[in-house]
């Protein structure tokens, strides 16, 4: 009698357990939906970042990157970081930014050390202004990371100051 009692018990906790993790998870994707800004156009890239230093920070990352991009050239753009609601610093907020990036070729040199070939680009992204009213506080972010040759695929790692963090990010097209 008592063993059926706990298993129904068990499978009830369960029930509610996996019930409010599934609406925490939709909340929270519904919440960073309306969170990104209308005018960012077709070409804007999405993706995820998580903290290295710090347990259950992470979010996510929209990035308006220009739709043709030249290898070597400095470009401007806006971005989005948007905080997880389950993230313990910045819980649910978005910080809009102004960033620059450039993507360097990068080669390798293969079998044929006299004609190497190009596969991926370095990737480096940076707060413009970094005490601007634009972001929160004096925060500076550093990007850097590989692309894919196609420029459609970015991972690497992030940097901060103010406060200090280190971490993974990816965003892709």
């Amino acid at each position: 009698m008592k063993n059926g009692k706990l298993k129904k018990r068990a499978l009830i906790f369960l029930s509610i357990f996996i019930f409010g993790w599934l609406a925490i998870v939709l909340a929270n994707y519904f919440n960073y939906r309306s969170k990104i800004p209308s005018e960012y156009g077709e070409s804007y890239w999405t993706g995820e970042w998580e903290s290295d230093d710090y347990f259950m920070i992470s979010g996510r990352i929209v990035a308006d990157l220009p739709e043709n991009i030249t290898p070597n050239q400095e470009f401007e753009f806006n971005a989005t970081i948007y905080y997880d609601l389950w993230s313990l610093y910045k819980t649910g907020e978005t910080h809009e930014i102004i960033m620059v990036g450039v993507f360097s070729n990068k080669m390798t040199e293969g079998d044929n050390s006299e004609n190497p070939t190009e596969t991926e680009y370095t990737v480096k992204f940076n707060i413009k202004n970094p005490t601007s009213e634009s972001y929160i506080s004096e925060q500076q972010i550093s990007y850097s990371g590989n692309c894919d040759k196609d420029f459609t695929k970015v991972s690497g790692y992030y940097a901060t100051v103010n406060p200090s963090d280190n971490g993974a990010f990816y965003i892709d097209k």
